[in-house]
């Protein structure tokens, strides 16, 4: 700067004294134990696999920003040239497939086992989920509504529930009340369905999924409008949790980076058999 140079080990010591921390530490361990195991047992990474893994996260990265000018905007904005980003996905590519490798080696010790079997029931339970049939009246009422349509349209979904509390058939008051016109020609009828179906509208996705059966729930707000509902009966998930199931679940996870619980179990172990002393001290 101005002809004087500027070390790596000054901004090094800059970094551990004014953003250092504990945290920051523990990862750095983590990665290093994991690291060390695995070269210890060794496994070595393939020039081919490294490339893949970088080229994946590069499409990945560049597909959620929207493509590729949005993706070198988003790099000046966080000051990264193309080359530097490229060259940090390398150095992060060798710890990230040694990790998935040791995660495998893991899953055939008891840990290890029990922490995939929970990520397997865990994948099932949130691709197959319970099912449940039901009926609802929808009062349209935008966010940005205005107040005064806001109170009007809550107005008209309490009336609606009023007259079901009161026994009134649902499909008389849907018809009457509702402004969902398909499910206003059914008597409010919306079928049968699963989790994902309205996992967009959060409050109305877990009324559907923990009311009792035949009980009359609202209104309640969600971005659409006001939903008064009613479910008429649980079922199970379409596909059961046999051994069919879980072979495809296993394959496909097999395919998958580590979840956190599985990571979290090997770097437990990992810890539990290192003599670990600390002798920074962060301010």
């Amino acid at each position: 700067m101005d002809g004087d140079p500027i070390s790596r080990r000054e901004f090094i010591e800059f970094l551990y004294r004014d953003l250092g921390a504990p945290e920051l530490l523990d990862l750095f361990v983590n990665r290093y134990l994991v690291v060390r195991e695995a070269r210890r047992r060794k496994i070595e990474i393939a020039p081919v696999d490294l490339e893949l893994w970088v080229t994946k996260r590069i499409l990945l990265h560049t597909r959620q920003a929207g493509g590729e000018e949005q993706m070198e905007e988003k790099l000046r904005e966080k000051g990264f040239t193309r080359a530097a980003w490229e060259a940090r996905l390398r150095y992060q590519a060798e710890p990230a497939l040694m990790l998935k490798r040791m995660v495998e080696l893991n899953r055939r010790t008891p840990e290890g086992q029990e922490a995939f079997t929970k990520r397997v029931r865990s994948a099932y339970d949130e691709r197959f989920t319970q099912r449940v049939m039901a009926r609802h009246v929808v009062v349209a009422c935008r966010e940005d509504a205005s107040p005064a349509t806001e109170r009007a349209a809550f107005k008209k979904a309490k009336a609606a529930k009023s007259q079901l509390d009161s026994g009134v058939a649902f499909d008389k008051v849907a018809r009457y009340y509702s402004d969902d016109k398909e499910s206003r020609k059914v008597g409010g009828i919306i079928g049968t369905f699963d989790r994902h179906r309205y996992e967009i509208l959060p409050r109305l996705n877990s009324a559907f999924f923990t009311l009792p059966v035949g009980q009359v729930h609202g209104p309640i707000r969600s971005r659409v409008g006001f939903h008064v509902i009613q479910v008429d009966k649980r079922l199970p998930p379409e596909k059961p949790f046999d051994e069919r199931t879980r072979r495809e679940l296993i394959a496909k996870l097999e395919r998958e980076d580590p979840a956190r619980e599985e990571i979290d179990a090997l770097v437990r172990k990992l810890r539990s058999r290192a003599k670990i002393e600390t002798a920074l001290v962060f301010d």
